[in-house]
């Protein structure tokens, strides 16, 4: 059994390696899109764990494109939780086919698709997907230049140099002061 375990594990090893190499050089990839992004907000100073800068820049992606379509956001997801089972699980060699542990501290990586645990199926779907989560950081970063660059265009030409910020804090101590002049009034005053 032992030389079985041994002759399978020298045969599929290289392949193994070749699609964590891959998949960790997609994910420095992506993981300098997510730098590039927080940078933007000033948020680079401080050391994120890369699924931590995942977490901010999808909330950031909502916020700011509220209409984006979940599909778009599962893929974004599906690929960190994927790279997240090429960097850590490890291999099952003994059981003479491919596949994650999937037990003990792995377990929360497969809660999305228990198939994953099969790596044929992991490679091909993060294969398959890499492109377009890539795609879709690469556009959002294309229309946050953009944003910035309209914001900025704003502030200058119409706000006189006043920041977007500095009139939206003004605006709400505006409806403050408005809400508690109204507060103790009935609605319908407002309609006579």
């Amino acid at each position: 059994m032992i030389d079985k375990d041994r002759e399978f594990k020298e045969k599929h090893h290289r392949e193994v390696f070749l699609a964590r190499g891959g998949a960790l050089e997609l994910s420095t990839m992506m993981e300098k899109r997510f730098n590039e992004i927080l940078s933007k907000i000033g948020k680079e100073k401080i050391p994120y764990h890369f699924m931590t800068k995942a977490i901010l820049v999808e909330n950031l992606m909502l916020k700011l494109t509220p209409e984006i379509e979940r599909e778009k956001f599962k893929t974004l997801q599906d690929f960190v939780t994927l790279r997240n089972i090429f960097a850590h699980a490890p291999i099952k060699w003994k059981l003479q086919k491919l596949e994650f542990e999937s037990e003990g501290q792995y377990k929360k990586f497969f809660k999305t698709n228990p198939e994953w645990k099969n790596f044929n199926i992991a490679i091909n779907h993060f294969n398959a997907i890499s492109g377009r989560a890539l795609d879709l950081i690469e556009n959002f970063i294309i229309q946050f230049n953009k944003s910035e660059q309209l914001k900025r265009m704003l502030e200058k030409q119409l706000l006189g140099g006043l920041s977007v910020e500095t009139l939206e804090n003004a605006m709400d101590e505006d409806m403050k002061k408005f809400y508690e002049k109204v507060k103790d009034r009935d609605i319908e005053s407002f309609f006579e």
